[in-house]
């Protein structure tokens, strides 16, 4: 089976994904590019994640041609390829519908830098603006808001981390979700929050490089 490995991290992640909630039902999707086989692994589109298994995952060339698997990749790999394509830094690639970092979407609002555990991402995470799902517009909007960052949210839609490695992507995802949780709860107790310093930020962000 090609991308054998892939697959079964695919599979492996995207049960964890649902089981942690961080998407509800078929949303979200995952994905691992292989850059010395320049071959993606996806998952398919509308699937029970709890039924999946390797043998589902659908692999697809770098211009998006399928290559092994049935039925159709997930409606959002223009998400997953323009990350592929413009950064060499990932090489997985994570969204997420969680409910925290869906919630501060809905507001347009980014997660500010007011926990140490923002470092994974490499800082402050923005919001992008809104596009329909599955459109290369919303893909575009996604890379823009990602700059220098792992991490960016989507407006009224969710969230997107990227890293070299599945693992660190899924990770990525799930402290932003939990930050973004502390945000929403410090915002509803009236709260001024402020954030950390850029000199804390530059700290962090060195002792945080095994993120990248």
């Amino acid at each position: 089976m090609i991308l054998a490995g892939e697959r079964e991290s695919i599979v492996k992640y995207s049960k964890q994904m649902l089981k942690s909630g961080l998407v509800v039902g078929t949303g979200g999707n995952i994905s691992i590019y292989n850059r010395e086989e320049n071959l993606i692994a996806i998952t398919p589109g509308s699937r029970d994640y709890l039924t999946l298994e390797a043998k589902d995952i659908i692999v697809l060339d770098s211009d998006g041609r399928i290559v092994d698997g049935e039925g159709s990749p997930s409606s959002e790999l223009a998400l997953h390829r323009i990350f592929y394509k413009n950064r060499e830094d990932i090489s997985s690639v994570v969204h997420t519908h969680s409910f925290h970092a869906a919630s501060l979407s809905c507001m347009n609002k980014g997660v500010p830098a007011i926990h140490y555990l923002i470092a994974c991402a490499g800082g402050d995470v923005r919001c992008a603006p809104y596009e329909t799902f599955g459109t290369s517009e919303l893909a575009q909007q996604a890379l823009l808001g990602m700059e220098a960052r792992r991490c960016v949210l989507l407006a009224r839609h969710g969230l997107v981390s990227g890293a070299r490695t599945l693992e660190k992507a899924y990770s990525i995802a799930s402290h932003i979700e939990y930050i973004a949780g502390l945000y929403l709860t410090c915002l509803s107790a009236g709260q001024d929050i402020q954030p950390l310093s850029v000199e804390e930020l530059e700290k962090l962000n060195r002792e945080f490089v095994s993120y990248q």
